[in-house]
């Protein structure tokens, strides 16, 4: 019942019960209308309470799961690949629980299902799928349904499927990484194709596939010997892109690492002055102009797009790597990770590489470069005790 008084000669109410929002209601004349002006919001309450109750107990964890990707996920401006990946995720939950109601789901068979998905994905994917899971019973709960979230508690993530080495994801021969360097300075010919430009790029600067494909010539400083990374190409929407996370940086109003200027090395300076002025004379002599004068400007008039995608790039660097006879074959990120191994051992420093490559500090660079690392300070001290002198 509400809690009904007289205060400074006019009546009001107050409902203060468990499960229903407390409410308060003044100004009324007599006692009377406070009572029946309590009474029909109590109900009102009440019946919205028990409405959500039977509504939590038959709800559907794939339900649950819709809604806070509708809601939180999918109106976001994020990629088109995040948004594939959420949506992934969410199709497995719906092909493995199908219409289950989410309070008969419990903590052995919740597990079970992190084992089976464990035993096709690593440990960070799983962890991702938990926390998608999680995520979204906790927006219901905030909802105020009555959700049973045990089943969620104390979980195991227990992958079968190991992480790729960090030696297979880049080049860890010098002489392999100099022998694809020379490769591609023998052919590179503009005329052919300017993919051979972009997988020379990769080699020898840190910049993401998708920056070094955005790149236009004002983002060139020859005289400075500086790249300016602003923004991604996106090989799905074919077109540029904000940089990587820029949503969320914008949101929390802190600089994005990812927008950034990095060093240019005299040899990339001049392939790239050299691309320049074949591409300035080609595109004349053709009668063509690069309207959104980007650097990997694709000429030919049987391509789609005005650079190529970044599965191109990949494709070209498996078939060089293969030409060459090199192992492992890597990505177009794995480019770019060949590079920074070069520079770990050289003796850039790892918070100098993390800021090049576009990272908020250095965990990442540290979790795939420890060995290096470790490699690089042996050396180090070796040189130090004289070992090294003649």
């Amino acid at each position: 019942m509400a809690r009904i008084r007289k205060r400074n000669g006019k009546w009001e109410f107050e409902i203060n019960r468990k499960n229903l929002p407390r409410k308060f209601g003044s100004g009324f004349k007599t006692k009377r209308e406070a009572q029946d002006a309590a009474s029909k919001l109590e109900g009102e309450l009440i019946a919205e309470y028990q409405e959500r109750l039977s509504y939590s107990r038959s709800i559907k964890l794939i339900d649950i799961l819709d809604r806070w990707l509708e809601i939180e996920i999918l109106s976001q401006p994020l990629d088109h690949d995040t948004k594939t990946r959420y949506i992934r995720r969410r199709n497995v939950v719906e092909g493995y629980f199908k219409d289950r109601d989410v309070n008969s789901i419990v903590r052995s068979e919740y597990q079970e299902f992190l084992n089976w998905y464990g035993q096709r994905y690593e440990v960070n994917e799983l962890g991702r799928m938990n926390a998608n899971i999680t995520k979204a019973v906790n927006f219901a709960i905030a909802d105020k349904m009555e959700i049973d979230d045990s089943f969620l508690k104390s979980v195991k993530l227990i992958s079968q499927k190991r992480s790729k080495h960090p030696d297979l994801k880049y080049l860890h021969s010098k002489k392999d990484y100099d022998k694809v360097l020379e490769f591609l300075l023998i052919t590179m010919d503009y005329k052919h194709s300017v993919t051979d430009f972009v997988v020379f790029l990769l080699f020898t600067t840190p910049l993401r596939p998708s920056e070094v494909l955005s790149l236009k010539w004002d983002d060139i400083d020859f005289e400075s010997q500086e790249i300016h990374s602003h923004c991604r190409w996106s090989s799905h929407k074919h077109r540029i892109v904000p940089p990587k996370n820029d949503y969320m940086y914008r949101k929390a109003n802190r600089k994005n690492p990812a927008e950034r200027k990095v060093p240019m090395s005299l040899q990339v300076k001049e392939v790239l002055q050299k691309l320049e002025f074949d591409q300035k004379r080609l595109l004349r002599l053709y009668d063509m102009e690069n309207e959104q004068n980007f650097v990997f400007y694709q000429f030919k008039k049987n391509t789609r797009h005005p650079v190529p995608d970044e599965s191109t790039v990949n494709k070209r660097l498996k078939t060089i790597l293969r030409d060459l006879n090199i192992h492992p074959i890597i990505t177009a990120y794995g480019a770019r990770h060949t590079y920074g191994s070069v520079k770990i051992q050289e003796g850039v420093p790892i918070e100098v590489l993390a800021r090049w490559f576009g990272h908020k500090d250095t965990a990442t660079l540290r979790e795939v470069y420890l060995h290096l690392m470790r490699e690089t300070e042996d050396e180090w001290s070796q040189r130090e005790k004289g070992i090294f002198e003649s």
